[in-house]
């Protein structure tokens, strides 16, 4: 969709977009699962990949992104063709060299670039590869869910951390 001077926006069917008494926008509404990779999305979709600890302490692991830095989770474009949860899993597994089952439950919306959206599912992590695509870009650990909170900083990121928490307890996993 364009707007009167030709930048391309949005399409509104994607999103419900409203305004905060601050004047500042916030995502309220993403129709989940329904993203096809078309090239020139302003979305993209990662996994937060997990395991759980006998003790019931839910670990996820993050990735470096090249060049490394900070942490973040397997993220990408939605690859033409594929679905939104599709392109996930095969970010996980080129990012982080991890396969797994994952669930198409949207944990939520993470702002990307000021510009582009990111959808994260839940996945709970079958295989750990030992050798795997962007081994030598990346580096990968796991967090304890509290500490993932603490090390990302970020209120979006907390958000859907807690959403994975509450699908794991209600899913009765834990």
């Amino acid at each position: 969709m364009k707007t009167k001077r030709g930048k391309k926006t949005a399409d509104p069917t994607f999103l419900t977009v409203r305004k905060q008494g601050n004047g500042k926008k916030n995502i309220s509404r993403i129709r989940s699962g329904s993203l096809q990779g078309k090239g020139n999305t302003p979305f993209r979709s990662g996994v937060i990949p997990y395991l759980l600890e006998d003790d019931g302490t839910i670990l996820v692991m993050m990735v470096t992104p090249v060049g490394g830095g900070r942490w973040i989770f397997p993220k990408g474009n939605i690859a033409k063709g594929m679905s939104s949860l599709r392109s996930a899993e095969k970010e996980a597994y080129e990012e982080a060299g991890i396969r797994g089952i994952s669930d198409n439950v949207l944990l939520g919306v993470s702002r990307f670039a000021h510009k582009q959206f990111i959808e994260f599912y839940p996945m709970h992590i079958t295989e750990i590869l030992k050798k795997w695509e962007e081994a030598g870009k990346r580096s990968r650990l796991f967090f304890p869910l509290e500490e993932a909170k603490q090390e990302l900083n970020d209120p979006e990121a907390t958000a859907i951390l807690d959403q994975l928490r509450k699908y794991l307890t209600e899913k009765e996993i834990m």
